[in-house]
C-alpha cells in the first residue's frame, strides 16, 4: 500500500515493505501515480520515502529511473528518501544513485521544502 502526504508543491510517498517484480500490478499502479505526479502542474517535487522497503525487484528499478526521466524533463525534482539494506545494495549495484538523487530521510526534504521547523518538546 502506498501512503501519500501531498502539498500544493510536494508529493511525499511512502514505500511499502517489498516490491517484488512479480507484484505486476501493485508496480502498475505506482508507475501510473507517479506519472499522475509529475505530470501536475502545481507538484514542484515528488518524493520518494523508501525508509521502509526490505525488497525490490528490478521492475521498481525501472519505474523509478522512468519516473526520473519524466521529472527531469518536466523540470521537477525527483528524490529517493531512506533506502537503504537490499534496496540501497541493488541501486549501487546498478550504479543508480549515480543517476537518482538520493537522500538521508523524508523529515530532511520535509523541513527543507516546506519551510517546517522540528520542535521537540522539553521534558
Amino acid at each position: 500500500m502506498l501512503t501519500t502526504l501531498t502539498t500544493s508543491r510536494l508529493v511525499l510517498a511512502e514505500l511499502g515493505r517489498s516490491y517484488p517484480s512479480s507484484d505486476r500490478n501493485g508496480l502498475q499502479q505506482f508507475a501510473r501515480r507517479l506519472g499522475q505526479w509529475l505530470e501536475d502542474a502545481s507538484v514542484k517535487a515528488v518524493v520518494i520515502d523508501a525508509s521502509r522497503t526490505e525488497a525490490a525487484g528490478a521492475s521498481l528499478l525501472g519505474v523509478l529511473v522512468r519516473a526520473h526521466r519524466l521529472a527531469q524533463s518536466a523540470g521537477k525534482e525527483f528524490l529517493i528518501a531512506g533506502a537503504s539494506g537490499q534496496l540501497l545494495e541493488i541501486l549501487k549495484l546498478a550504479k543508480l544513485q549515480r543517476v537518482l538523487k538520493l537522500v538521508t530521510s523524508s523529515k530532511d526534504v520535509l523541513v527543507e521544502r516546506l519551510d517546517m521547523k522540528v520542535v521537540r518538546a522539553a521534558g
